[in-house]
């Protein structure tokens, strides 16, 4: 499989993890957010180890997961 490939497959992933994290909050499961965020660190984590990205861009996709769950709008997008 192509880099680029693995990339694309990656961010849909961490998208509809992105949403479904967005549905529980809104929805007031603080338990299943707090799963969606950890599976969205631990996509991001994964990304990072096999080098799609680098440890910044890992640390934006945390830190916009933990924006999500606190409520906040997360300052910037997934790259």
């Amino acid at each position: 499989m192509k880099k680029s490939e693995m990339q694309e497959k990656f961010r849909d992933l961490l998208s509809r993890r992105k949403e479904s994290l967005k549905s529980a909050m809104d929805k007031g499961i603080e338990g299943t957010a707090l799963m969606y965020v950890g599976e969205i660190c631990g996509i991001a984590a994964s990304m990072h180890i096999i080098g799609l990205i680098d440890l910044e861009q890992e640390d934006y996709i945390a830190n916009e997961a933990w924006a999500i769950y606190k409520g906040k709008e997360p300052e910037y997008e997934v790259c």
